[in-house]
């Protein structure tokens, strides 16, 4: 994963999107995990819960947030339309990629903790209301 911190997307729009899968896993370590990242990148609290419910008031990053959310809760199954409402959006075909890499890396992430039953040894991230 540190390899893709370091591409296009790093920084606030890798946090997002890590923090959208694991909000749809239900994944508490990676939620206090990536909320802690993203306020390290300089999201707020307030954004940080913003990205697990799919938001975000910037439409590029608006575009990655749905593109992650449809590749997890479509198995991968995403449509052409989807990848060209993404393009629309402001992302580049380089960057849809590394919003799948970082997908399919929170995939595993999620997984693992999920089975091993991780300790959330971190601060929890805020509650969605």
């Amino acid at each position: 994963m540190a390899a893709l911190e370091k591409r296009a997307l790093a920084g606030t729009p890798h946090e997002a999107a890590a923090l959208r899968v694991g909000e749809i896993h239900g994944c508490d370590y990676c939620t206090a995990a990536h909320t802690a990242k993203a306020r390290m990148t300089g999201a707020t609290a307030a954004e940080t819960v913003t990205f697990r419910k799919g938001e975000a008031e910037d439409p590029k990053l608006k575009a990655l947030l749905d593109l992650a959310g449809a590749v997890v809760e479509k198995r991968g199954q995403v449509n052409d339309g989807e990848i060209q409402t993404a393009r629309d959006r402001g992302l580049s075909d380089a960057e849809i990629l590394e919003v799948l890499a970082i997908v399919v890396l929170n995939i595993i992430t999620n997984y693992i903790n999920a089975v091993v039953k991780t300790k959330v040894d971190v601060p929890a991230a805020p509650p969605i209301e």
